[in-house]
């Protein structure tokens, strides 16, 4: 159920801008930013869902990112209609972006691994855990002793 909106008194808005020091309460966007950015003010947010409730401390700054994912994540809590339609939609969306994520995390790996302070790091790493015997314990296994001189089943 969607509450009718009752609308701020500009002196009401100032109160709320001025209390929180006209940031975004979330990010910390600037009001200066939020307009250059969007050609807007930052918005003003009910705690409590409450489009009636213009109690002060029931408002609060934020921008309109922010904004949109605390209403958001709000109407998921309240609704679980929504909530399921949210989920099965993130299931989709992971499941029909797989390939493009693999390919992502395989570029950035491969650009991470260009970097020879990475590259260093990483092989020094894994030397000093081979040497210790540590990779052995915890990536052969239990039965390690069939890749060692005599040993096998």
């Amino acid at each position: 159920m969607v509450t009718q909106r009752v609308k701020l008194s500009q002196t009401l808005r100032m109160k709320v801008y001025l209390r929180d020091n006209f940031l975004c309460q979330d990010c910390q966007m600037t009001m200066k930013k939020h307009i250059e950015k969007y050609n807007k003010l930052l918005q003003i947010h009910h705690l409590d869902g409450n489009k009636k409730n213009n109690d002060v401390e029931n408002l609060l700054t934020l921008c309109i990112s922010c904004h949109n994912h605390r209403d958001v994540l709000f109407d998921i809590k309240e609704n679980p209609e929504l909530r399921e339609k949210h989920r099965q939609g993130l299931i989709r969306s992971w499941e029909e972006n797989r390939e493009t994520r693999i390919q992502k995390i395989s570029e950035a790996v491969k650009n991470r691994w260009k970097d020879p302070l990475y590259r260093e790091h990483h092989v020094e790493g894994a030397r000093r855990m081979w040497r210790s015997g540590e990779y052995k314990r915890n990536r052969i296994g239990h039965n390690h002793n069939q890749f060692t001189k005599g040993g096998g089943d």
